[in-house]
């Protein structure tokens, strides 16, 4: 879940088909360099055994993985807005992040005008670091990394117009 929105249904249901990601969060907030803040994104303790957490945020409408963060301790159940850029971060300490473009730095929507589904997708991991991935590895390798060991996941579903400031 996150403070800054309320998940829709993948179809749109819930968020009435508008817009529901704040700007800020999007390539439309102009002071973060056209990628936007990371939301904050709260969760409860994962099942049994879970030792960290990863975070991928894929936009459903064209099936393109945005950023993902991984080994997130366990003991940590919220990201706040803004997360600094870099790998690894002192908060969480010891995660890894990237963008789509192998940048260690959120990217949020940026659909250029037409609504798109974004979700956040949380897995609760068994191992303290995704085995087989480093800093270097693409969102899509710590999505597949992810999803193969996950112990459960659960899904944050918003919707999206923005676009980039010219």
């Amino acid at each position: 879940m996150s403070p800054a929105f309320k998940s829709v249904l993948p179809d749109g249901g819930g968020g009435g088909g508008q817009p529901n990601i704040p700007s800020i969060d999007t390539c439309a907030y102009p002071d973060a360099g056209g990628t936007g803040l990371s939301p904050e994104l709260d969760w409860t303790t994962g099942p049994a055994g879970t030792m960290s957490y990863a975070i991928v945020l894929t936009d459903l409408t064209i099936g393109l993985r945005h950023w993902a963060i991984w080994d997130i301790p366990a003991s940590t159940l919220s990201l706040p807005e803004g997360l600094a850029h870099g790998s690894p971060l002192t908060m969480p300490m010891g995660a890894l992040q990237v963008n789509l473009n192998k940048d260690p730095e959120f990217y949020g929507p940026c659909p250029s005008g037409s609504l798109h589904i974004y979700q956040f997708e949380i897995f609760a991991i068994p191992n303290a670091t995704l085995t087989g991935i480093g800093g270097a590895s693409s969102v899509t390798e710590a999505f597949n990394a992810a999803a193969k060991v996950a112990l459960g996941a659960a899904t944050l579903t918003g919707l999206s117009n923005a676009r980039a400031p010219l």
